[in-house]
């Protein structure tokens, strides 16, 4: 697929490409910014749209089609030894429903590329910038139009329209003349998953009567893990997603700010000064890592990387 501004599960094609695309442009913080989120998209594609866009894709591989073809038109399954029939659009969560959402919108994106637009994709999350608000808004029509053709509807809840020198965001990032940094939507949802994440294990501890070491250490390796320490190459942490394309720490260090109050909170099961008595060279030592220092970390080793590469002894 020779389409470049489709950013979402593709080799050599990344996150960090989608938005420094963007964020190197020239004056894109005088544009104006439409950002939008497909409903349910891999849930909602159309099985009878898709399959003349995927045969004309592999139509030097008419094998594979075929068996694409059987697959995305059965809709019963087996579960636990019953049959149910469902329509599920590309089966969200199986190994080809990527390929196929990316594929479903081509005509979308080709359509931007064609007119030399602003334009990104990242599976269901589209932005596009323009000049004018008059550009913008016939941009935003044309989304409607395609989306409408392919079966498709905007969640109105994450819409939105950025005015020139306004914070835009995309992709869990927000970008503020020049600035990179994470996003309100991924501070409050990320804070809601420590909270209940916190309430869950002080309610565990007190079954277990397990002790404070014990459940702070869990909790601790718990984002640890969704944060750094994830071997599979396929699944995305924090240091991932966010560390090369972020340029400002004030994100990490609330979310550092709000993790240790949480894990502090589990001693006590309440929040409060009382809970300073867990310092933070105690946090440290059960394994806790600050997203601040790890940020930092992964900078300085980029710039020896980048500094590596210019300056090749021959």
């Amino acid at each position: 697929m020779s389409n470049h501004q489709c950013y979402s599960f593709r080799k050599g094609i990344s996150v960090q490409k989608a938005v420094t695309q963007i964020t190197r442009t020239m004056d894109i913080a005088k544009m104006w910014c439409y950002k939008l989120d497909i409903k349910n998209y891999f849930n909602s594609i159309s099985i009878p749209i898709l399959l003349p866009i995927l045969k004309n894709i592999l139509c030097d591989d008419l094998m594979l089609y075929e068996f694409f073809q059987q697959m995305l038109s059965e809709n019963k399954a087996s579960v636990e030894n019953e049959v149910i029939q469902e329509n599920q659009g590309t089966m969200a969560g199986t190994p080809t429903s990527p390929f196929f959402a990316n594929i479903y919108l081509k005509e979308l994106d080709s359509y931007f590329i064609d007119c030399g637009a602003i334009y990104a994709r990242y599976s269901d999350d589209i932005i596009v910038f323009a000049e004018t608000e008059e550009k913008l808004l016939e941009y935003k029509n044309t989304i409607y139009k395609f989306l409408n053709k392919y079966h498709l509807s905007v969640n109105t809840q994450k819409e939105k329209i950025s005015k020139p020198m306004e914070t835009w965001e995309y992709l869990g990032m927000e970008y503020q003349n020049g600035k990179i940094d994470l996003s309100y939507s991924t501070k409050r949802k990320l804070k809601g998953k420590i909270k209940r994440k916190a309430r869950a294990l002080y309610r565990w501890k007190l079954r277990k009567n397990a002790d404070d070491t014990q459940t702070m250490r869990a909790m601790i390796r718990i984002f640890n893990r969704k944060f750094f320490e994830n071997n599979n190459p396929h699944e995305l942490t924090w240091s991932r997603w966010f560390f090369p394309v972020v340029t400002e720490k004030n994100g990490f260090e609330e979310i550092d700010t709000y993790l240790q109050q949480c894990i502090r909170y589990l001693s006590t099961g309440c929040y409060g000064k009382k809970n300073y008595k867990i310092t933070y060279e105690m946090l440290k030592n059960l394994g806790y890592k600050s997203l601040v220092n790890e940020y930092y970390k992964f900078k300085k080793q980029q710039k020896t990387v980048d500094f590596s590469k210019n300056h090749k002894i021959y």
